[in-house]
C-alpha cells in the first residue's frame, strides 16, 4: 500500500513515525547498518522548507498533556523523554483572579481561586509539561529523517488539489495529489494532516469547510525565567517560576518557565547533514532557560498577525496594566514600557521583544474524519484526517499537540491489524492481489478510527469551549460566577477531573474495539 502523509507537521510527523513502526516495523531493523525495504511505500510531504535547515522557530509555547507524551512514548525512541528534559515539567498551575483597581492605578486586587492540576506523573506516569512547539516539532521531524531513505520525506511540496482517480488499473493508486507546479502524485490512502486550513478536509467531508473563529485572539511572547520568578513559593506544590492562570474581567494573562537549560550538540542526531545542520552552525551551542507568557481577550473579528508591534503592546497594557500580581506588572513592564531585558538567546527568527498574535482558529465539527472511494463496488483509495485537519482545538484545551498524536497511533494500529503484511519475497505495493486486500482494509480501518478517536476528541473540545468562554469579558456578576465555580472545581480530586482525558489508553481502546470485530479478516496475520 501506498500512504502520503500531507504536512509534516507534529501530527504528520508522528503519523510518518508510527506507520513505520507498526506497519514496516521499521524501528526493530533499524539497529543494521541501513534501513530495511519497505513493504508499504510512506511519503511525507510538506509545503514549506525545511525548518531544520532553515532555523525557522514555529509556533510559541504549549502545555504538552501526560497523555500526548504517552502517546508518543509508544513509538520507543525516547521522545518524551527529550521533551521532558528540555522542557519544564508543570503539574500543577496557579488560577487566579485579578481586578484593576477602581482609580485605575497599579494596586488591583487578586483572589487565589485554586491549585488547577494539569496532570501529574504518579498518576499518569508523565507529567504535564511546559515547552516550545517548535521543540517538539523538532525532535519529531528529526527522528523521521533518520527513518527516511532519502527520498520519502519531501518539503516544498504544496498541494493545490486531492480528487479521486478514475483509472487506477495501472497500480498508481485511487487518489489523485495535484501539486503547485503541475506535479502529480497517486495514492492508495491520503492523511490529511494538513492543519487547520486543510485541503484534504474539504474533499473527504464533500464541501468547503471554513475554520471557525472563536471570538478569542492571544498574544504573548518569551522572557528570561528571572523576570517571572517570586520571591517565595505562592505555594508550596508550585516552584519558584510557577505556572499562573490569571482571569480578568476583560481577558486571561499566564505565565510559566517553559524551556531548561541545555545543549544542543549533547543531543547527536543521525540525520543527513544535508538536511540538519551539525550542532553549533546555528550559533545556539549553548539554549539558555526561557519562559513565556501570553493573553487571550474577545476580538469581533481577527486581528491581523503581522500588526504594529506599538499598538499590540498598547493594548496589552491598557489591558493589565493594573493587575493585582506584580510579576504581571514586572511583564508588561518589560514588554510594553521598552524597558531592556536581562539577555536570552534568539529564538531563530524571533526574539522576545516580537510579540506573537494568535487569533483562535477552530476545526467546526465535522461529520465524518475519512472517505472511502469505490468505482462499482471496488474500494480505490481512501482519505484520512487527523490533528489540526480534524478537530483543529483552542489553546486552552492544553489537548492540540496530545490529540494529534494520539490519532496517529490510533490510526497506525488500525492499519497495522487490517493491513496484509505480506511474505517478504512479496511487495504489497504492486502485488494485485495483496494490493486490493489492501485496499478493500480501509471500509474498516478508516470508519474504526473515526468511531474511536471522534467522540473522544468531541468531549474535549466542548470542555475547552466553555473554558474560552470564562477568558471573554463579563459584568462583575459573572466575573463573581466564574470565580466561585473555578474555586468549588478545583478542590475535585485529580482522577475525578483528567482520568477520562490524561488516562486515554490508546492501545486499550484499540484492543476493546478489535475486539467486536471478526478474527481472521487479515490474510497473513500478525
Amino acid at each position: 500500500m501506498k500512504i502520503v502523509i500531507i504536512g509534516a507537521g507534529i501530527g504528520g510527523c508522528s503519523t510518518f513515525l508510527f506507520l513505520h513502526k507498526y506497519l514496516n516495523q521499521t524501528y526493530a531493523a533499524l539497529s543494521g547498518s541501513s534501513p530495511p525495504s519497505s513493504r508499504h511505500q510512506i511519503l511525507l510531504l510538506e509545503a514549506h522548507p525545511n525548518p531544520l535547515v532553515t532555523r525557522k522557530h514555529i509556533g510559541g509555547g504549549l502545555g504538552l498533556a501526560p497523555n500526548g507524551l504517552r502517546a508518543l512514548g509508544l513509538l520507543g525512541l525516547d521522545i518524551p523523554e527529550k521533551i521532558v528534559k528540555r522542557g519544564v515539567a508543570m503539574p500543577f498551575a496557579e488560577a487566579r483572579s485579578s481586578y484593576p483597581a477602581p482609580d485605575g492605578g497599579k494596586d488591583g486586587k487578586e483572589v487565589y481561586l485554586g491549585l488547577a492540576t494539569l496532570g501529574t506523573e504518579k498518576r499518569y506516569g508523565w507529567p504535564n509539561v511546559m515547552c516550545e512547539r517548535g521543540m517538539v516539532h523538532e525532535i519529531l521531524l528529526e527522528e523521521a529523517l533518520k527513518v527516511d531513505n532519502g527520498r520519502d520525506v519531501k518539503f516544498g511540496q504544496r498541494v493545490v488539489g486531492v480528487s479521486q482517480r478514475h483509472d487506477p488499473l495501472d497500480g498508481q493508486g485511487g487518489v489523485e495529489i495535484e501539486f503547485q507546479g503541475g506535479a502529480m502524485e497517486y495514492a492508495d490512502l491520503v492523511v490529511g494532516a494538513d492543519g487547520v486550513w486543510s485541503q484534504v478536509r474539504d474533499v473527504v467531508v464533500g464541501r468547503h469547510v471554513e475554520p471557525h473563529f472563536e471570538g478569542l485572539t492571544g498574544i504573548g511572547g518569551w522572557l528570561h525565567p528571572n523576570i517571572i520568578a517570586h520571591s517565595t513559593p505562592p505555594n508550596l506544590k508550585q516552584p519558584s517560576n510557577p505556572c499562573v492562570m490569571t482571569f480578568t474581567p476583560n481577558g486571561f494573562f499566564g505565565y510559566t518557565p517553559c524551556r531548561t537549560a541545555f545543549d544542543p550538540s549533547h543531543s547527536p542526531s543521525a540525520t543527513d547533514s544535508a538536511t540538519t545542520p551539525a550542532a553549533g552552525q546555528d550559533g545556539r551551542e549553548k539554549t539558555e532557560p526561557l519562559a513565556m507568557w501570553w493573553s487571550s481577550y474577545e476580538a469581533p473579528t481577527p486581528p491581523p498577525r503581522d500588526g504594529p508591534q506599538d499598538q499590540i503592546k498598547a493594548q496589552v497594557k491598557a489591558r493589565h496594566q493594573g493587575s493585582g500580581d506584580e510579576v504581571i506588572q514586572r511583564i508588561i513592564s518589560h514588554v510594553c514600557d521598552g524597558k531592556e531585558i536581562e539577555a536570552v538567546d534568539k529564538l531563530k527568527d524571533q526574539d522576545e521583544g516580537k510579540l506573537l498574535v494568535l487569533p483562535t482558529f477552530t476545526t467546526p465539527t465535522l461529520e465524518t474524519w475519512h472517505r472511502v472511494f469505490e468505482i462499482d463496488g471496488v474500494v480505490t483509495g481512501g482519505l484520512v484526517l487527523l490533528g489540526d485537519a480534524a478537530h483543529a482545538m483552542p489553546p486552552h484545551s492544553g489537548q492540540g499537540v496530545s490529540c494529534a498524536a494520539e490519532d496517529a497511533a490510533t490510526l497506525a494500529l488500525l492499519i497495522s491489524h487490517y493491513v496484509s503484511s505480506p511474505p517478504s519475497n512479496l511487495d504489497s505495493t504492486t502485488s494485485p492481489s495483496i494490493r486490493a486486500q489492501d485496499l478493500m482494509a480501509l471500509k474498516h480501518v478508516l470508519p474504526a478510527y473515526t468511531g474511536l478517536r471522534k467522540p473522544q476528541v468531541d468531549k474535549i473540545l466542548a470542555v475547552a469551549r466553555k473554558f474560552g468562554d470564562t477568558k471573554r469579558a463579563l459584568t462583575p456578576r459573572q466575573c463573581w460566577f466564574r470565580d466561585w465555580f473555578m474555586w468549588a472545581f478545583f478542590k475535585l480530586p485529580e482522577g475525578r477531573l483528567n482520568d477520562w482525558r490524561f488516562g486515554w489508553n490508546i492501545e486499550k481502546e484499540v484492543g476493546k474495539a478489535l475486539k467486536t470485530e471478526k478474527s481472521g479478516w487479515w490474510l497473513w496475520g500478525k
